[in-house]
């Protein structure tokens, strides 16, 4: 069987979960699911839904309760081929003490070796351009164990795109990385699904980021089912907010809902970013903002921008207007 023929997942009425002895636990169940090539899927519900083991099922790492796994058109994979077909990234801690970075990157490579597991040409040139992609060539020859949860999150993740699979599942990546790497490692799988053809599967509580990102999105409840569809149809029909029940979060506007509790209606006027952080510091300071009112804040653009109330008083920063106002 050729990597190639495997191309995504199909699930039919799966049902995950755990047993202990003769009892069976059941975390989601009667699942139809497509992981299909040229997709990022964003997989998404609150904790201890079963994110975590519906990855270990589809990666072939837990028996299922009930139901099939399909990939491509096959319905099973024998353990020794899936690693040429999938890789997997959980959220189990690698305890390896002497064990480099380079080491960890380059396991990724040893499906395709033969027995005397001696790298090629291709196979060098896949680690060294993956560790430059996730900025850790210079961490190449670090142990394992000196490195920052964030930066072996990284590594973990470099180790999956070297394995050069077209299925790929990550359970949370981005859990411990900074803004900056967590908006990268998005893009980056992302850019991976469509310019590759790769099935990418990704559980994570990254909501901004997954909306943005995102092809699919599955979402788990409480129901043991999972509601899958692009991100804003989620969003308008109301599936976000029945399974997150947002306390005080306007999924719709993506903002805060505030309390305004100053009593005071402003009107401002403008276009642009400006104009909308301009609204978001009175909003969030518990001012009214209407259409018209006796105060008028008017957002200037030229040299810089200029903050103007009534036209008459000027300001240049928005801290400086806000604290004419408190």
């Amino acid at each position: 069987m050729e990597a190639d023929s495997i191309n995504g997942i199909k699930t039919n009425a799966l049902s995950v979960g755990y047993r202990h002895g003769n009892i069976s636990t059941v975390l989601l169940e009667n699942l139809n699911l497509s992981l299909r090539p040229g997709q990022l899927v964003c997989f998404m519900g609150p904790n201890g839904i079963g994110k975590s083991t519906l990855i270990r099922t589809l990666s072939g790492l837990q028996r299922p309760l009930a139901g099939d796994i399909k990939y491509g058109s096959h319905s099973s994979v024998a353990p020794f081929q899936l690693p040429r077909h999938l890789s997997v990234v959980l959220t189990d801690r690698v305890t390896a003490v002497n064990m480099t970075v380079l080491d960890l990157v380059s396991y990724g490579r040893y499906p395709y070796l033969s027995w005397d597991l001696k790298f090629g040409p291709h196979d060098n040139a896949i680690v060294s351009t993956t560790l430059s992609q996730f900025h850790i060539d210079g961490l190449a020859n670090k142990k394992i164990h000196e490195l920052s949860d964030g930066q072996l999150q990284m590594a973990m993740i470099a180790r999956a795109v070297v394995q050069d699979t077209p299925i790929i599942l990550l359970d949370e990546p981005t859990a411990h990385l900074d803004l900056n790497n967590r908006l990268e490692i998005m893009k980056l799988l992302q850019k991976l699904a469509h310019e590759s053809e790769k099935a990418i599967l990704v559980s994570t509580h990254e909501l901004d980021l997954a909306l943005q990102t995102a092809d699919i999105i599955w979402l788990a409840g409480q129901s043991k089912k999972i509601i899958a569809g692009i991100p804003e149809d989620l969003v308008l029909n109301g599936s976000f907010d029945s399974i997150f029940q947002f306390k005080g979060f306007d999924l719709k506007t993506g903002k805060l809902q505030h309390e305004p509790y100053r009593g005071l209606e402003i009107q401002i006027v403008g276009v642009g970013h400006e104009y909308l952080w301009t609204r978001n510091v009175f909003e969030r300071n518990g001012f009214i903002i209407v259409d018209n009112a006796e105060v008028k804040v008017r957002v200037s653009q030229g040299q810089g921008t200029l903050w103007v109330v009534n036209d008459k008083i000027h300001f240049t920063s928005l801290e400086a207007l806000l604290n004419h106002f408190v």
